[in-house]
């Protein structure tokens, strides 16, 4: 139940002494947030996304909480958690937001997103104890940026989309970890949503950086506080859609977190490799009633222990209006 959304979507006038700006706002939110967490990106209840947008033709600047701009694809299965910490990079965070969606000849199109985005939001980092996020604590923002280049595919009849991102955070600690109280995160990654034929889709991320933990990377590891080393991962992850029916589409996917072990030597937390393969099912059965049906195969390694396996069986049923 506190998955349950409520949402509202604003579609407002024109500033006519903005340069003829158009105004949209939307705020969503949900239940999920568990009692004595909070948060910018999990408040109680939680707020998905809270944000103002003014548009100029191509161009529009958003303000509020949004998604990353980074890791833009989602996997289909895992719908409250979407594969975090095994493969999937990106979450909601407060942001000053820009994005540039040109249409170029011949039905291409180019998009360019930048933001300036809070940095600590998502995993809250305070490894000296004084009250202050680190990322706060640096005084300065985390950047994030991607390019993206879509065509039509005019034998699948269906739009194909490349991009390539990166991002940069910073955090300060007053009490120093290993002779280090400065500490930088940083990744890049690529995306792809490629349609093979009319009926099936090819999507994905692949993604390298350091000190991840903040943008659900390095399994949630992103500072050795044995050695004061930034811990270096990469991954990500993949999946062919099938459009078996009008109604039904299936997926079979497979992700991979993959820390560097001997960045893991002596930290409290040694997971050295998370991986999953799963399929995921989709019914549409009209009326905005929708059904899901999901096999999920995880396997996480450790540096001192045995591996774990974990079969997940998942349903959900879903209205739309």
């Amino acid at each position: 139940m506190r998955l349950t959304r409520l949402g509202l979507d604003y579609d407002g006038p024109h500033a006519e002494h903005l340069a003829n700006a158009g105004l949209s706002a939307k705020i969503e939110i949900d239940f999920e947030t568990l009692i004595g967490i909070t948060s910018e990106s999990r408040a109680v209840p939680r707020i998905r996304l809270a944000y103002g947008k003014m548009t100029w033709g191509d161009l529009s600047i958003l303000a509020g909480q949004d998604w990353d701009v980074i890791g833009p694809l989602l996997p289909m299965i895992n719908d409250d958690s979407l594969m975090w910490l095994a493969g999937n990079l990106g979450d909601r965070r407060p942001m000053l937001k820009t994005t540039w969606n040109h249409q170029l000849s011949g039905g291409d199109w180019l998009t360019i997103a930048t933001a300036i985005s809070s940095g600590g939001a998502i995993d809250r980092q305070d490894l000296d104890g004084n009250g202050i996020k680190d990322g706060e604590d640096s005084g300065y923002p985390a950047l994030q940026a991607r390019i993206g280049y879509g065509f039509p595919n005019y034998v699948c009849e269906q739009p194909a989309e490349i991009g390539v991102w990166g991002f940069a955070s910073f955090e300060s600690v007053e009490v120093p970890i290993g002779g280090n109280d400065e500490f930088s995160s940083r990744g890049l990654g690529i995306d792809w949503s490629l349609p093979l034929v009319s009926t099936i889709i090819w999507r994905g991320e692949a993604w390298y950086g350091r000190n991840l933990s903040d943008w659900r990377g390095g399994i949630g590891q992103g500072i050795n506080t044995a050695t004061g080393e930034e811990i270096e991962s990469h991954g990500g992850w993949t999946e062919l859609q099938f459009q078996m029916k009008p109604w039904w589409k299936l997926a079979l996917g497979t992700t991979i977190d993959n820390p560097v072990d001997s960045d893991l030597i002596g930290s409290a937390t040694t997971r050295t490799r998370n991986r999953t393969w799963y399929v995921g099912n989709r019914l549409s059965l009209g009326g905005g009633l929708n059904i899901a049906f999901n096999v999920e195969f995880w396997n996480t390694q450790y540096l001192t222990l045995d591996e774990g396996d974990a079969v997940r069986f998942k349903t959900w049923l879903i209205q739309r209006f």
